[in-house]
């Protein structure tokens, strides 16, 4: 089932994909590809690309599969977030990542969801790709061990109900609630999306 089951297509939110890159040519052309296949109608949706000045063909890339691209100057993943945030139109935001490549029904079951529960935010597992290294499967079974305490979705194994955190390149949100906590935390090298959960969730949101 389809977020857009017994709905006509102008009664679905409107959601702001956004996607910050850096460098991401031979990574970004399959992770735009896979949002192209989307089972959610794609006059619902827009994909916003957030560049970090690129210096390969991010930009040629982004814009030929029709993405919105927004200047990040501060290159980093939770300035890209940001960026996107003050150029979206949805009344949802999506994160994902460059290399990341989503199920059609990616935009449909997350929609679906977030209408469903009320909350704030909801997310999904992010398996590591086959022939993934040593160090990804390491960082994977740390997460793991988070999510099977139910405190996390950050792996390949999903927690269902109420967790203290979602994975930032899998996650969608009320807009209005982003809003209200942003913007993310730029002064943080890692883990901004962890301070984000927090945030929202000391606002008692969910």
């Amino acid at each position: 089932m389809t977020a857009s089951a017994g709905l006509s297509a102008n009664a679905l939110p409107f959601v702001s994909v956004v996607l910050p890159v850096l460098n991401g040519e031979g990574r970004l052309e399959h992770s735009l590809e896979a949002l192209n296949r989307q089972d959610y109608p794609r006059d619902r949706f827009e994909v916003i690309v957030a560049d970090g000045r690129s210096r390969d063909r991010t930009v040629e890339i982004a814009s030929a599969f029709g993405c919105r691209v927004v200047d990040n100057p501060g290159i980093s993943v939770a300035a890209g977030r940001n960026a996107g945030i003050r150029h979206a139109r949805g009344a949802l935001i999506a994160f994902s990542e460059d290399d990341i490549v989503l199920p059609p029904h990616w935009l449909s079951s997350a929609v679906r969801l977030l209408q469903e529960s009320g909350a704030a935010g909801v997310g999904g597992p992010t398996p590591i790709p086959p022939g993934s290294s040593l160090w990804s499967h390491a960082v994977n079974a740390v997460f793991r061990a988070a999510s099977a305490r139910g405190a996390s979705v950050q792996s390949d194994r999903a927690a269902t109900g109420v967790v203290d955190d979602l994975p930032g390149g899998n996650s969608i949100y009320s807009a209005q609630a982003l809003r209200e906590v942003g913007p993310i935390d730029e002064s943080l090298p890692t883990a901004e999306d962890v301070a984000l959960h927090h945030d929202l969730r000391q606002r008692g949101l969910e």
